[in-house]
């Protein structure tokens, strides 16, 4: 009968280290992490602008027009404005949606929202500084576009653009259209505060001739008057 063996010791624990919050150690830690969670964020919106780059890419290489060889500001300012409402298909939708009896609760809400506040977003960097696109007025770039295969390997090799509503000639006839309209309201509002003018003082001299011929009516009444003899 083998002998018991003898109680082996208790294993001790390995106390942790609690680091002082003001300690260079706790510093360097803090400053590790910090630096990791900015890398991510780095990489995160790489990623997002990546992605928003190529859907871009996309949209207009599909809805261009086939059978242009070439663009002009005109052709590129009309392929802005319906990049800015390609959105208006599930607007529709969603209104059709909202507009059953049966659905009481706002269903997609945050999507619309965030739909309505990218064109808004939109159209005011239309209107002003102007929205990046492909550029296909640029022969050499536009060959290079058409033979892009989708992936972002050679997307940035695509040059871009700020294409914004003055590029076009159209536009800029209508905005003379629509000085000449302002210059024809302001020529017709003055001849018409003529006209009220004219009316005014017209108007000013027949009181003045009724006023006199009272006075002269009254005048000839007091002379009759004098001139009938007493009894």
């Amino acid at each position: 009968m083998g002998k018991a063996g003898k109680p082996g010791k208790p294993k001790q624990q390995h106390k942790v280290k609690v680091l002082h919050p003001n300690s260079r150690k706790a510093a360097k830690v803090t400053g590790t992490c910090m630096r990791k969670q900015r890398i991510q964020r780095a990489h995160t919106e790489t990623a997002l602008k990546q992605t928003l780059l190529l859907d871009k890419l996309q949209w207009f290489k599909d809805n261009r027009d086939e059978s242009k060889d070439s663009y002009t500001k005109t052709d590129m300012v009309e392929l802005v404005k319906r990049y800015i409402h390609r959105f208006d298909d599930e607007l529709e939708q969603i209104e059709i949606i909202h507009g059953m009896k049966s659905r009481k609760n706002r269903q997609h809400a945050a999507r619309e929202d965030v739909i309505r506040m990218t064109m808004k977003r939109e159209e005011q960097a239309f209107n002003t500084s102007g929205i990046e696109m492909p550029d296909l007025c640029d022969a050499k770039n536009l060959e290079l576009f058409l033979k892009w295969d989708g992936t972002s390997k050679h997307a940035h090799l695509i040059k871009m653009r700020l294409v914004k509503l003055s590029d076009s000639s159209l536009s800029s006839k209508q905005v003379g259209k629509h000085k000449g309209a302002k210059d024809e309201d302001k020529r017709r509002k003055e001849e018409e505060d003529k006209g009220r003018q004219g009316d005014e003082d017209a108007s000013d001299v027949q009181s003045d001739d009724e006023d006199n011929a009272i006075d002269e009516n009254e005048r000839t009444d007091s002379m009759d008057v004098d001139m009938t003899p007493d009894s």
